[in-house]
């Protein structure tokens, strides 16, 4: 009786071992089968709502960069406008500049040449009176015929080039050369100067 009511203990031990095993497996599987579907219920929801964001965000961002665009623009042109206006003026004055600086050049020009055109006529007037003047012919003849003390002939730069020379064939110990042909040279040199 023992060993009957063991085998029958053992018997329901095995029947509600197996039995909460199939439990557990439907409980898992119908665990698995929900936590899908609300994960793609979720996943489909998150999704919808990043295409309907992302699409208000881009529509926003045009808008923006648009009205941003139009405001940077319209402030980067009032003030090159105000830039430009004020470099205009500058230009404008810089012409009236340079136009007073060459009508009073000219006028200077023109007063130069009017003070100076009575020196001329006067200077013309006493050069050709001292033409005809005979003593100042007989002047400038006496000046062109008298010599200068300081000038150098023909004949003594002939000398010093031929004096330099034997110099310098002394220096480089060349005795081929005779004295004929240092004078050949030097006056080669002296037809050359």
């Amino acid at each position: 009786m023992q060993k009957s009511n063991l085998f029958r203990v053992r018997t329901i031990m095995k029947a509600w071992k197996f039995y909460f095993s199939i439990y557990k497996r439907k409980s898992r599987l119908a665990a698995y089968t929900r936590n899908t579907l609300h994960r793609k219920k979720m996943i489909r929801l998150f999704t919808s709502w990043k295409t309907v964001t992302n699409h208000d965000f881009r529509l926003r961002l045009d808008k923006e960069k648009r009205t941003f665009r139009t405001d940077l623009e319209n402030k980067i042109l009032v003030q090159w406008s105000t830039k430009v206006d004020a470099l205009l003026l500058y230009v404008a004055e810089l012409e009236d500049k340079i136009r007073q600086e060459q009508e009073a050049r000219e006028q200077m020009a023109r007063t130069y040449d009017q003070s100076l055109d009575p020196v001329y006529t006067r200077l013309a007037e006493e050069m050709e009176l001292l033409s005809k003047n005979p003593l100042v012919r007989e002047a400038n003849c006496d000046i062109s015929e008298v010599e200068d003390p300081n000038r150098i002939t023909v004949e003594q730069r002939r000398l010093a080039i031929q004096a330099r020379m034997m110099n310098e064939l002394n220096k480089r110990k060349l005795s081929s050369m005779t004295l004929s042909q240092v004078s050949r040279s030097g006056e080669a040199q002296i037809e050359r100067a």
